[in-house]
């Protein structure tokens, strides 16, 4: 069976014809269409109102589990929380969850609004989110994702895909396309777009060329450090399933996408059922108790989304359409700025929420005999120093702060803690209540303390020969860095020299080949050229003499017919040629004859008898 086009190329009225399984002729997707602009999360049929305030209630995206003394294991909600049913899933995790608006507004004193792409973004910090979108009938959305942060952008299918004309009806415009959907992407950091009251004014956005083409010391959101991620959500085409029905302005946008990451980046394309196939034509109808998760995707987010050798996990997922499963999954260790304030205190502890009891909790002296007191000091483990490392805390926690001994305090009040007094007094800092003059026993405690103290100040010390060897490294390799470019700089100065000096060496030797040919033109015999008149013939007798060392015999009469013409009575003996030309006014060509000849410059004497 072949099918027409389900995008509209002419009246809308033309329908499917004879043939009924095929769809109609649709409107495309705008402002105009009432559940296209809708932000409201569509209700599944069969849930009430009961089922929504419990959902609301029980949802896994707005609590956070308590931690008391375990670990109670804090994740993003799944499928699988609601029994499997999408229904559910989506509606209780969009309800939560900050919406991709869709975008237009309204010149003052317009009838009628003007539809305009519309953009979300946030930064992946600390505080766990849902973002999402839905009623996709035909529009197109693009979602860049990346751990440090999201750009959700919402485009409409009319007229940034199609644009409508009275005479033509639906044709692509490539300026409206490029308006419209390209520059969103690749405007930089000020992109002119809705406002969130739509009407009259509007608001600057950045696009994704924004987050792009940071330093290494400070990189943008999404540069290749996060690893960023791509996602186009766009309509199925009708007859081939799971193809986009604007193919060609999609790989558009994947090109263009793939111009502002970076070629490697993955960029996947989910589709989406249009307007004609969700139940909005009358002879459609969804079955009784039915759902279908069409149009829909989201996004979670969350800081704490598991924790590995005590520390936390950040993680992402993407969901869309009837797909159970993410289409997308990241985790990550979780950043500082994804754990702690941005106004953090100087000596703030790390954010051990949440971990293990062994990540944090005290442990008791080996000295200390009393088993009702213990210290307050957490473990000197590798886990907990690599927790710290992590976070980048300039203090310490005040747990960490310890009294000179880990005994129980001195009150001599309690004499079930020992079986004789003279035990309590050696126990007790006071020299006033004590019968020995020998101090406390500090000795051993002290020493666990400086040991500690110690590694502490090993571990230091070792980060900082680290951090002085890859100064010295980076100082090296600047060093021969430097090296290089003087010695480069050194090699192009010589060469330059060397070359200046050849072209010395060639202009001496030009001047020297130019003064040997003035001089052999010198040494040469000088042409003597002689002229006379003769009035009767109307002839001029010319003799020229010394005809040695150029060319001269028949080379010298050959030039002269050429610049002088008609040669008579020629004749050659003994280096000296007599020949007769017309007319006295053409004597100088005797003189370029001879030139050409390979003589050297001659001039004839005026001819006597002129």
């Amino acid at each position: 069976m072949s099918c027409p086009s389900a995008v509209p190329s002419g009246d809308p009225k033309n329908g499917n014809g004879k043939n009924k399984d095929c769809p109609a002729r649709r409107k495309l997707c705008s402002q105009e269409c009432a559940a296209c602009r809708s932000e409201e999360v569509p209700r599944p049929p069969g849930l009430t109102k009961r089922d929504i305030e419990r959902l609301e209630k029980s949802s896994i995206s707005e609590s956070d589990s308590g931690y008391p003394g375990h670990l109670a294991k804090r994740r993003m909600g799944t499928p699988a929380d609601y029994n499997n049913d999408l229904k559910n899933f989506f509606f209780n995790e969009l309800k939560v969850a900050a919406l991709v608006p869709k975008g237009f507004w309204i010149d003052p004193g317009a009838a009628m609004p003007r539809n305009q792409p519309s953009v979300l973004v946030a930064e992946l910090g600390k505080q766990k989110f849902n973002a999402g979108i839905i009623n996709l009938r035909g529009c197109t959305s693009v979602l860049v994702i990346s751990s440090a942060g999201m750009w959700w952008a919402h485009f409409w299918e009319a007229p940034g895909f199609r644009y409508q004309s009275l005479m033509a009806g639906y044709r692509f415009n490539e300026e409206i396309f490029k308006k419209n959907v390209l520059d969103v992407l690749d405007a930089g950091c000020s992109y002119r777009t809705v406002n969130n009251d739509r009407v009259v004014t509007t608001r600057t956005t950045a696009s994704v060329r924004c987050f792009v083409g940071g330093t290494r010391e400070n990189p943008k959101r999404f540069d290749p450090v996060y690893a960023p991620v791509a996602f186009i959500f766009t309509p199925e085409d009708y007859e081939k399933a799971g193809q986009p029905l604007y193919a060609p302005e999609v790989q558009r946008i994947r090109d263009k996408l793939h111009e502002i990451l970076g070629p490697g980046t993955p960029i996947t394309t989910i589709t989406h059922k249009t307007v004609d196939r969700l139940g909005d034509s009358p002879s459609f109808q969804l079955p009784t108790g039915a759902y279908l998760p069409y149009g829909k995707a989201l996004l979670q987010y969350d800081p704490r989304e598991e924790e590995r050798d005590c520390r936390w996990w950040a993680g992402a997922k993407v969901y869309a359409e009837e797909n159970p499963t993410p289409y997308h999954r990241s985790l990550w260790p979780a950043r500082p700025n994804q754990l702690m304030t941005p106004a953090a205190q100087k000596r703030a502890a790390p954010d051990l929420a949440g971990l293990p009891a062994s990540c944090s909790l005290p442990v008791k002296s080996k000295t200390s005999k009393s088993p009702t007191k213990t210290t307050s000091k957490p473990k000197s483990t590798k886990v907990a120093s690599t927790l710290i490392k992590s976070v980048k805390t300039t203090g310490k926690p005040e747990s960490t702060k310890q009294p000179s001994t880990t005994t129980q305090k001195p009150k001599t009040t309690h004499p079930k803690t020992t079986k004789a007094p003279t035990s309590t007094s050696k126990s007790e800092p006071k020299p006033a209540t004590t019968t020995s003059r020998e101090p406390p026993p500090k000795e051993e405690e002290s020493r666990e303390q400086k040991e500690e103290k110690k590694k502490e100040e090993e571990e230091k010390k070792k980060e900082e020969e680290e951090k002085k060897k890859e100064e010295e490294k980076k100082k090296k390799e600047e060093e021969k860095k430097k090296e290089e470019e003087e010695k480069k700089k050194e090699e192009e100065e010589k060469k330059k020299e060397e070359e200046k000096k050849k072209e010395e060496e060639k202009k001496k030797e030009e001047e020297k080949k130019k003064e040997d040919k003035k001089e052999d033109k010198k040494e040469e015999l000088n042409a003597v050229c002689n002229a006379f008149f003769f009035r009767g013939r109307g002839e001029t007798l010319i003799t020229v003499s010394s005809i040695k060392g150029w060319k001269g015999g028949d080379e010298f009469r050959s030039k002269l017919e050429d610049k002088c013409g008609e040669i008579k009575h020629w004749g050659f003996k003994d280096d000296t040629a007599r020949f007769n030309i017309k007319d006295v006014g053409r004597v100088s060509c005797v003189s370029k004859a001879v030139e050409a000849a390979g003589g050297p410059r001659t001039t004839c004497r005026a001819p006597i008898g002129a």
